[in-house]
């Protein structure tokens, strides 16, 4: 499955769940800010076809939003996208 895909899938998923999300544009930014109204829960979702690793400039980035206490998630399929969701959900 094409990145583009899985973004547009998780992307109605989320919205359908009533997240908010946003598109982040930076080259070295995740793909997505997904925020969970009502509360102070929020992450990033870089988005990948399937087996493909982010770049050195995205994985450095990805490195400093973790530090800062954010989470990160490298996505390349629908299931992995909903148990990412499920555990900010829970947490």
């Amino acid at each position: 499955m094409r990145e583009s895909k899985v973004e547009s899938k998780s992307v109605k998923y989320a919205r359908g769940l009533g997240l908010e999300v946003y598109k982040l544009t930076g080259s070295a930014d995740p793909d997505r800010l997904f925020i969970v109204p009502g509360r102070d829960t929020f992450f990033y979702v870089e988005f990948k076809a399937p087996d493909e690793p982010p770049k050195p400039h995205q994985v450095k980035e990805h490195k400093r939003l973790r530090k800062k206490g954010f989470s990160v998630f490298v996505i390349d399929n629908f299931d992995d996208f909903k148990t990412a969701l499920k555990w900010e959900l829970e947490y």
